[in-house]
């Protein structure tokens, strides 16, 4: 199967489970689909080397790893994005206080702290659509790891609001391939 074809093949199944009646249910496993097309991407776009952030053996610096090669994809994406005049803000699909942004904001110690959303967007580094997409993979980390179980609002909330910018992302790359 070709990448545009795995792609598209986990899209549509993340939208399929959207018919069933239990919503965060659906909300959950169509974060699942959109995470792994996502997965897929970010992972053959990288090759093994030590960790930048640690200096650690890949091996021994997984979770290091994993946001090095999620930097590596937005980085090099977002100005082929710009060069062919396709506008993608992932920041367009959040509110002023998402959650997803706790690691981004400048106060970290202030959950509720309302964030300036043209500033993380017009920031020309990158930094902050790379964290961004870190606290999705981080999200990914905690539901599979046991930390987080769709229980309360903010669960909830956080697995909504990173389905919908994996959605965003993956129709902006389709357009790629």
């Amino acid at each position: 199967m070709i990448l545009k074809e795995f792609i598209q093949y986990w899209m549509n199944m993340a939208e399929s489970v959207k018919d069933q009646k239990d919503e965060r249910r659906d909300e959950l496993m169509s974060f699942f689909c959109y995470y792994i097309a996502f997965n897929h991407i970010f992972d053959g776009n990288c090759q093994r080397r030590k960790c930048k952030s640690c200096s650690d053996d890949v091996e021994n610096c997984f979770t290091c790893y994993e946001k090095r090669k999620i930097k590596h994809l937005i980085t090099n994406t977002l100005p082929i994005f710009k060069e062919k005049g396709m506008h993608f803000n992932p920041f367009c699909a959040l509110n002023e206080y998402s959650e997803l942004l706790t690691n981004v904001k400048a106060d970290k110690y202030n959950q509720s702290i309302k964030v300036n959303l043209d500033v993380f967007y017009n920031d020309k580094s990158y930094k902050n659509i790379c964290e961004l997409f870190c606290n999705i993979h981080q999200v990914r980390c905690n539901l599979f790891h046991g930390a987080k179980d769709m229980s309360t609002y903010r669960d909830q909330d956080l697995v909504k609001e990173s389905s919908d910018l994996l959605k965003i992302f993956l129709k902006a790359y389709l357009q790629l391939l």
